[in-house]
């Protein structure tokens, strides 16, 4: 009894590990559960995430394709600086399994699992893929216990800031993008934070074969919205306002 009594609180503490290094909350622990256990550690495979990362791997490709046709749709998204075959590529891309285990091995999925005996020695060197199994099978049970909606917004956060940073790398290519984008964050910089300049805080970086770079951070009116690294600092300045822009959503208040 005392036996099952410490396994079901090793079980809770690794459920609140979840939802903290994954930040989320479930409504109902079972799904949560479900959603972590190999496929292996049940008799039955319903019990696991299998049919869940299923669902999860779905939501990943949907809501990454939706997001892509609203920046479409968007005049002043910076997905307009990025040729039509390379918006293929960044789509297809974020929602590759390559990806996606980057993703669930960034989030340490391997030490939330619910293992089988023979593989809780080896939980350190679990194939990627399977982690990534894993966390599609955390999005599909979210969906199951919240809803499409609440699934996809959570995908999307994980995935948001490696689609954005595939946009400022293919937008930096290109001359005349790099000039429109710092005007238009020059121009919507002083829309929401008055009249102003930018300040660019240079700094150099160790490159390839022992060559250095600059680092240029992007201030407007004191607030940092972007960071660029180039081999000149007109190229670092405008790499930075191509990230700025990528990033205008979150720019700081």
């Amino acid at each position: 009894m005392l036996d099952e009594a410490r396994r079901l609180q090793i079980d809770e503490l690794r459920l609140n590990r979840a939802e903290e290094l994954l930040e989320i909350t479930f409504k109902s622990r079972a799904l949560l559960r479900r959603a972590l256990t190999h496929p292996s550690a049940v008799m039955d495979l319903a019990d696991s995430f299998t049919q869940f990362s299923l669902i999860g791997d779905a939501v990943v490709v949907q809501t990454v394709a939706h997001h892509v046709r609203d920046l479409r749709a968007d005049a002043t998204s910076a997905l307009h600086f990025v040729k039509d075959h390379q918006i293929i590529s960044i789509e297809e891309n974020t929602a590759s399994r390559e990806n996606l285990s980057k993703v669930a091995s960034d989030r340490s999925m391997g030490s939330l699992l619910f293992l089988p005996p023979e593989l809780e020695k080896a939980r350190s060197e679990l194939h990627i893929d399977l982690l990534r199994k894993a966390l599609c099978g955390v999005i599909g049970g979210l969906q199951e216990d919240q809803g499409p909606e609440v699934a996809s917004a959570k995908a999307w956060s994980w995935l948001l800031m490696d689609f954005n940073k595939r946009i400022a790398y293919y937008a930096a290519g290109r001359a005349s993008v790099r000039r429109i984008a710092v005007s238009k964050c020059v121009e919507l910089a002083r829309k929401k934070y008055g009249a102003s300049t930018f300040e660019c805080r240079e700094a150099l970086a160790p490159g390839e074969k022992g060559s250095r770079h600059f680092v240029i951070s992007v201030y407007y009116a004191g607030r940092l919205l972007g960071v660029g690294k180039a081999s000149s600092k007109q190229e670092a300045k405008q790499r930075a306002a191509i990230n700025a822009w990528a990033n205008k959503s979150t720019w700081p208040d």
